[in-house]
């Protein structure tokens, strides 16, 4: 292949470049060095940008919100991806076997390098938490990064990408990492120094090849079995020469305890300073076996960083030296230009150290670090000095006059200076009071920020895996704790409501799947939140209608609620639910035509409206709402092709529309549906082999053709569609053991391959394959008594087990069966008023009186 085209280059950096061509220049650039070059150029011209998000703060500096959540989504990113990797896995060449670490970006593995058949360590980390146009800057960068050669620094063998992993490969570490030791307390000083120092020569080797590292930590640095340190995650690092990074200018890359204050506000370029700092900073934490900050959330430290000094280290231990204290603060000077000049120097002070000969810092004064502290509180520092400016002029004025006077004034003056001290206190304690209202404020809103970055960020990347739903829960429940505690006097009450309603829908579909702490499930434990959270989205649109973040999130809310009820069988009250969101979905969409999130949420709700059609008897009018929801699909995937939530969407049009077509017996068209849905879902399942929603999506389109093919009489073919369908439930399921909405959706595998066995007479594997429906569905029933839906799907197996035991003359457990049927009916009338079960119950007790008698006969006299 000849060297491609700038243009072209310029297209695979970006992410633009065609799927059929991307092999292709991949191949090339392995190979072709001229390309390799120009390809690192343009990546330092057009640095990696991560995404951010709309919010603004309060007293932060422009964008740190975005900045803040950017880091806190990065910090959460491992916990994904130990649940999604089965080991072991093959990732490119790299067979994984075991997990060893996790971090901010992702996590670690030991595996096998099948080629060279060594072992190495893998750092995994999944594509979506990048742009498209991201991943290939991602891989040249780090590919900078391992041509840094020295042995205090882990070296970086190979990177590439694999279905949706990125992953780097590196030299395996042995004695685990610093974090891992420091657990365990302080180490020595002597320790401490010496290992500090081999560290800060590694830096200096990196800042002097144009490298800065940015995350310097603990963590990232790992031990050889002997205890030698070597820096990890290069792959993070900044380019100095070239300027290339990973996050845009202002961007919050760190972990917060041991980030620079420059970092933290992102207001200035990171530099070589920033590490210096971070030296400083591990070199704290092996002296008094803590961080250097501490706080309840990454906000709290982040604060701390930027306005406080760290406590004292020989206050932590007394006994150190006055010359580690005088290292330590001056690497963690607040102000780059007041550190050490390099990582060589500060490798040079901690040799002195070492050998006992003086180091050339020397402590900070009473006067120099009174100076630093008025830098960084000027409003407090003026306050200050005009205060003792004032004191000394009245004392000043009050000899002077106390000379002139007569005696006979003597006590008028006093009495002035009374007044004049009283109106100077009166006037300061009125400026602390609006200096602690200032602060108030801004913390207060710091908070809201922090809260919010989880509910609109942090809870998103859980949202959707069943198996993240308990911790879900915890994150939800600890938002709306913060959210109490904060001064409503000082924040936004728009802000505050929407932050509860937003916590109050994601615990309403987290107790439709695990139930509530009363021990409800389903719609009995959902309902009384989605109400709380409707009503207050509600208010919020009615006061500010054109807020299309507001708009999204009522439509959300409506439509979550609508789905609930479906599956809870209360198909009228989806229904409205539905209609309701609709209009609101239509200017929503209106106003954001260009948007795929609010086109594939009127997708999803004119879906919503056929489907409630179907089940409340209008199929003509059904269909009609539904092929034009299918045309609406088709205009979205051309319009945007790449977005999974449309496609999904799209995939749920395919599958409600030909149940609508099988219903009516038009078996050809419904299959084309079937079968469409089914060639989007595996495409999917490809893309992303380990998401359990798309298995289980997948799953869906199979057990659709299933029930086609008994609708057409072919019982056989019936039996292969669901046993297919079934294995990959039983795959989607295992990823979330616990979520009961995932374990409804594997009962419906069970229940169609129960009933094919005992149409073909297998009732032997009929009544195997009852019995674990069945166990699925009593669980759920005794803990959702209203659902009718589910009880009905239970009755029916319950039924199907009836007729097979029948069948294979066990009448015991037939009448055991055919009684749980009426149990079951009883109970669900006791718990909702409801009849509804009474011919099923009827029809069981006739079956019970019947097998009895015949049993009876059969015994004699």
């Amino acid at each position: 292949m000849e060297c491609p085209s700038q243009k072209t280059i310029e297209a695979f950096l970006s992410g633009e470049l065609g799927y059929d061509s991307l092999a292709d220049v991949e191949l090339h650039f392995g190979s072709c060095t001229d390309c390799q070059k120009l390809l690192e150029e343009l990546s330092a011209a057009h640095p990696l940008v991560l995404a951010n998000t709309d919010h603004q703060i309060l007293g932060w500096s422009e964008n740190i919100a975005d900045r803040l959540i950017s880091r806190l989504e990065q910090s959460d990113s491992g916990n994904d991806l130990e649940a999604e990797l089965s080991l072991p896995v093959m990732i490119g060449d790299y067979e994984l076997l075991e997990l060893i670490g996790r971090g901010g970006m992702g996590s670690v593995y030991r595996a096998r390098q099948v080629k060279l058949n060594r072992t190495v360590a893998v750092k995994v980390i999944l594509r979506q938490f990048f742009k498209p146009s991201q991943i290939n800057r991602f891989q040249v960068e780090v590919s900078s990064a391992a041509k840094l050669d020295h042995p205090g620094i882990v070296p970086i063998f190979d990177v590439g990408q694999s279905g949706p992993y990125l992953f780097y490969s590196m030299a395996l570490m042995p004695g685990g990492t610093l974090a891992d030791r420091l657990k365990r307390g302080a180490i020595s000083s002597h320790e401490a120094v010496t290992l500090v120092k081999e560290i800060a020569w590694a830096i200096s080797y990196a800042h002097e090849h144009g490298v800065i590292h940015r995350d310097l930590k603990p963590a990232n640095i790992l031990l050889e079995q002997d205890g030698i340190p070597r820096i990890a995650d290069f792959g993070l690092a900044k380019q100095v020469e070239s300027g290339a990074e990973l996050t845009a200018t202002g961007e919050i890359l760190g972990t917060p305890a041991y980030m620079p204050p420059e970092q933290a506000t992102g207001e200035s370029d990171v530099t070589t300073a920033s590490d210096i700092y971070g030296l400083g900073a591990i070199l704290y934490h092996a002296l008094t076996g803590q961080a250097p900050f501490k706080g309840q959330d990454p906000v709290q430290v982040l604060y701390q960083v930027i306005h406080y000094e760290p406590a004292s280290i020989r206050k932590i231990v007394p006994g150190l030296s006055l010359d580690l204290e005088t290292i330590t603060r001056k690497c963690m000077a607040k102000q780059p230009q007041d550190r050490m000049s390099s990582a060589a120097e500060v490798a040079r002070e901690l040799e002195r150290y070492l050998k006992g000969e003086p180091i050339h810092s020397r402590p900070v004064n009473s006067f120099i670090r009174l100076q630093r502290w008025c830098s960084r509180h000027p409003a407090l520092a003026l306050l200050t000095s005009t205060t003792i400016v004032t004191l000394i002029l009245g004392s000043v004025i009050s000899i002077y006059f106390g000379l002139l006077a007569n005696h006979r004034y003597t006590r008028l003056s006093e009495t002035n200076i009374q007044l004049e001290d009283a109106e100077r206190k009166a006037t300061k304690s009125a400026s602390d009071a609006q200096l602690q209202a200032e602060m108030a404020t801004k913390q207060a809103n710091i908070a809201l920020q922090a809260l919010e970055s989880t509910l609109y960020d942090l809870q998103r990347v859980v949202m959707n895996d069943p198996a993240q739903q308990e911790q879900r829960r915890h994150l939800l429940q600890s938002v709306l704790n913060g959210l109490e505690s904060l001064n409503t006097d000082v924040v936004s009450p728009d802000r505050l409501r929407r932050c509860r309603a937003t916590a109050n829908l994601g615990l309403a579909e987290v107790a439709v799947q695990l139930g509530d702490e009363r021990g409800r499930t389903g719609a009995t434990a959902a309902i009384p939140l989605y109400e709380k959270s409707i009503a207050e989205f509600q208010a919020i649109y009615e006061h500010n209608p054109e807020n299309m973040a507001v708009v999204h999130d009522l439509i959300e809310a409506l439509s979550s609620y609508g789905n609930m009820l479906v599956e809870a069988g209360q198909w009228k009250k989806a229904h409205e639910s539905f209609l309701r969101a609709l209009p609101i979905c239509e200017k929503l969409c209106a106003a954001q035509p260009d948007q795929p999130v609010a086109q594939g949420s009127l997708l999803q709700l004119k879906t919503f409206d056929g489907e409630c059609l179907i089940k409340t008897g209008q199929p003509e009018q059904a269909e009609m709402k539904l092929v034009q929801a299918r045309t609406l699909g088709l205009r979205l995937l051309d319009q945007f092709p790449d977005d999974t939530f449309v496609r999904v969407e799209y995939v749920y049009a395919l599958q409600v529309l030909g149940d609508s077509f099988m219903q009516q017996k038009k078996y050809t068209v419904a299959e084309e549906c079937f079968q469409e849905m089914k060639s989007h879902m595996l495409q999917l399942v490809a893309q992303y082999p380990q998401s359990s929603e798309f298995l289980m999506r997948l799953s869906t389109a199979l057990e659709r053709l299933g029930m086609l093919r008994v609708r057409q009489g072919n019982i056989s073919e019936s039996l292969d569609q669901h046993l297919e369908s079934l294995s990959l439930a039983e795959a989607s399921a295992k990823y979330a053991p616990n979520n009961e909405k995932v374990q409804w959706e594997l009962s419906f595998g069970y229940q169609h391959v129960a009933d094919c066995y005992l149409r073909l007479g297998k009732n032997g594997e009929a009544r195997d394959y009852a019995s674990q429906c069945i166990e699925i569905r009593q669980r759920l029933a005794n803990r959702d008594h209203e659902n009718s839906q589910l009880h009905a799907k239970l009755l029916h197996d319950l039924k199907t087990l009836a007729i097979a035991c029948e069948r294979q003359q066990d009448v015991d457990a037939a009448i055991q069966a055919y009684r749980q049927i009426v149990q079951v009916s009883k109970e669900f009338k006791r718990h909702t008023g409801e009849d509804r079960f009474q011919k099923a119950n009827r029809a069981a007790y006739t079956n019970c009186e019947r097998l009895s008698k015949e049993t009876s006969k059969k015994k004699g006299p």
